[in-house]
């Protein structure tokens, strides 16, 4: 297994779910919000599929998981994680 891949593609998951949160606190029209979340979702499955080729499919999904599930919870106790 590469570490190295592995850690890039974390780091790019949690991109694409730190950039679906944004687009929560930021004015889009509905259409345009529901196309960028789209496809970022898309870019989420790529990304946990080549994930699979390294730890399996039960523990890219479980990534996957956990990161949004991090990335959802409020950030300093202050104000609540956005649902997507």
């Amino acid at each position: 297994m590469s570490q190295s891949e592995v850690v890039c593609l974390r780091r790019q998951i949690e991109l694409e779910c730190e950039a679906m949160q944004r687009v929560f606190t930021e004015f889009a029209a509905s259409a345009v919000r529901h196309e960028f979340i789209r496809t970022r979702m898309e870019h989420l499955s790529n990304y946990q599929e080549k994930l699979a080729t390294y730890v399996g499919d039960c523990e890219a999904a479980r990534i996957v998981a956990e990161i949004y599930t991090e990335l959802q919870e409020p950030q300093n106790g202050s104000e609540k994680g956005v649902v997507i």
